[in-house]
């Protein structure tokens, strides 16, 4: 059996979160040198915030929604600012898992720097993303249509969720 979830009320009996700084901190001692009133969370190798909670890891992202709500949410939890390490209650939303992802900039491995866009011989090709299914936005003549091709049919698409770049 997988390792369960902690009970959202554990979780607000383990940490006191900080509104204007969006942290984590300990209620209560834990092993390891971990005091009450520390700082809970360390960076993972993805930028977020990760805290162990009895031998399992946890998004502390994740762990201040589900403090503030009183329940797992059912999909992801967004950065609207996609600061991971800003986790304040106003720059965390629900989001599906292709929302999540519409709502990331360009990859880091894309050579134009500009989301959806590739060179394609001398023109550039718009691709977009939806319920994980590619669609083919057309081919340009320049970086800038295609941009703008992309741009459009991400505010369409995925609404507030849209990112450009």
């Amino acid at each position: 059996m997988a390792n369960p979830r902690i009970d959202p009320l554990e979780l607000r009996r383990l940490f006191r979160y900080s509104p204007s700084s969006g942290k984590l901190f300990w209620r209560v001692s834990q092993g390891g040198g971990v005091k009450a009133g520390d700082e809970a969370g360390c960076m993972n190798a993805k930028g977020y915030l990760r805290v162990q909670i009895k031998g399992r890891m946890y998004l502390v992202h994740v762990v201040v929604m589900t403090i503030f709500d009183r329940a797992w949410p059912e999909h992801d939890v967004d950065h609207w600012d996609r600061d991971t390490l800003n986790n304040r209650l106003p720059n965390l939303r629900h989001a599906t898992r292709s929302q999540n992802c519409a709502s990331t900039g360009a990859m880091k491995t894309n050579k134009l720097g500009v989301k959806g866009v590739c060179r394609d011989r001398n023109r550039y090709k718009a691709t977009i993303m939806k319920d994980g299914k590619k669609v083919h936005l057309g081919t340009r003549a320049t970086i800038d249509e295609a941009a703008a091709d992309y741009w459009n049919a991400a505010q369409r698409l995925h609404g507030e969720f849209a990112r450009a770049a």
